[in-house]
């Protein structure tokens, strides 16, 4: 009984702390998400720029494959009501073989 007891309890703790690692990470992520959409900004210099490739996943248990097409973002960097921001979204790919870092965003 002592044992099952002691195994429980272990297990109630390890619980509580992954739950609260995880509700911390999606706290982090909305806040960086709310964040970035407050830092709106139609122009700039590209400061940063990603690519992902697309690729697919295996379904499993009889579950279809799932495509992911790739994804371009540019972060700019440029003034707000005065103060500096940084500003992520995505572009097409199209758009994002334009850019480079240093250059504005939008080209003129």
């Amino acid at each position: 009984m002592l044992k099952w007891l002691k195994n429980n309890i272990v297990e109630l703790i390890l619980g509580l702390v992954l739950g609260s690692v995880v509700a911390t990470m999606l706290g982090v992520g909305i806040v960086l998400v709310i964040s970035n959409e407050n830092n709106e900004i139609s122009e700039g210099i590209v400061v940063d720029r990603d690519y992902t490739a697309g690729y697919t996943t295996i379904g499993t248990n009889n579950s279809p494959p799932v495509y992911h097409p790739s994804r371009c973002t540019l972060t700019i960097s440029g003034t707000k009501n005065g103060e500096e921001v940084e500003y992520t979204f995505e572009v097409p790919e199209s758009e994002y073989v334009l850019y480079n870092i240093g250059d504005h965003y939008p080209k003129s």
